[in-house]
């Protein structure tokens, strides 16, 4: 079977056009070309995806009514679970925090919501997507260090503020949520490992960054909830298998035989 070729610029237009119809045909109509387009599997370039999350950014733009953007938020973040190759889900994911990164400042309040939503949607098919890999340690590795590199850093300074402290207060609540999706299934501990990895960067956070966001990521990391799913890797004997944010700020690491952690 052929891949599916890129639409020309005029078909591009139409779907990103379409995919804000108030024509719920339209809008399906859209959204199955660009399923089709997304789904094959060589590797798009970072090109290719950051002038695709251009076109899609703009497709929220302009979307103005609220049930229409919940569902467009919820179906862009539904090609990362749906249609998108294995070799593209972190791409997809890359561009995505780096292209809302870029054209957060020009967001107004009035559409500030809507990409707010997207995010969350974003954050949690990205979350949902390690879970159905059982935690592959290379695809949790990739995602750590999208979020490190883009939402959740602190040294680059073109990161926007509003972009680090929404996902800060929507991390946890994230993490609760996929966990009572797959608690009846997962493992607990793969799952408790690939936290205690996420959270690095926040306590990187806690450490380093400004007063108010050393705040806000000292609430993330002594949040019950997250507390909760750290225990998760706890052996039977007591042994913890993951680093606890102590009060300090730094963590209490203990080693284990059979999972190194992830290595940089």
């Amino acid at each position: 079977m052929a891949l599916p070729d890129a639409p020309t610029t005029a078909q591009t237009s139409t779907i990103l056009k379409d995919l804000v119809s108030s024509d719920p045909e339209a809008r399906a109509t859209a959204l199955t070309s660009l399923r089709t387009y997304l789904s094959r599997r060589t590797p798009f370039t970072d090109l290719e995806l950051l002038k695709l999350w251009k076109g899609l950014f703009y497709s929220m733009w302009m979307c103005d009514k609220p049930h229409t953007q919940q569902v467009l938020a919820r179906d862009l973040a539904g090609l990362v679970s749906r249609d998108l190759d294995g070799a593209n889900v972190m791409g997809f994911v890359d561009t995505f925090w780096r292209t809302l990164s870029r054209e957060w400042a020009g967001i107004d309040g009035l559409r500030m919501d809507k990409f707010l939503y997207l995010a969350r949607q974003m954050l949690f098919v990205s979350l949902e997507y390690l879970a159905r890999s059982d935690f592959d340690d290379e695809q949790c590795r990739q995602l750590v260090r999208i979020l490190a590199e883009t939402p959740l850093n602190i040294d680059d300074n073109r990161i926007p503020n509003g972009i680090r402290y929404h996902v800060l207060d929507i991390l946890v609540d994230e993490l609760d949520r996929l966990w009572l999706s797959i608690e009846a299934t997962a493992d607990g501990r793969e799952f408790s490992r690939f936290v205690d990895a996420l959270v690095k960067p926040v306590s990187e956070m806690e450490r380093r960054a400004v007063k108010p966001m050393r705040k806000r990521a000292k609430e993330v990391l002594e949040n019950p909830e997250l507390r909760m799913m750290l225990m998760l890797g706890r052996d039977v004997d007591g042994t913890v298998k993951v680093s606890a944010p102590q009060a300090n700020g730094q963590s209490d690491t203990a080693s284990v035989e059979e999972w190194g952690g992830f290595e940089d």
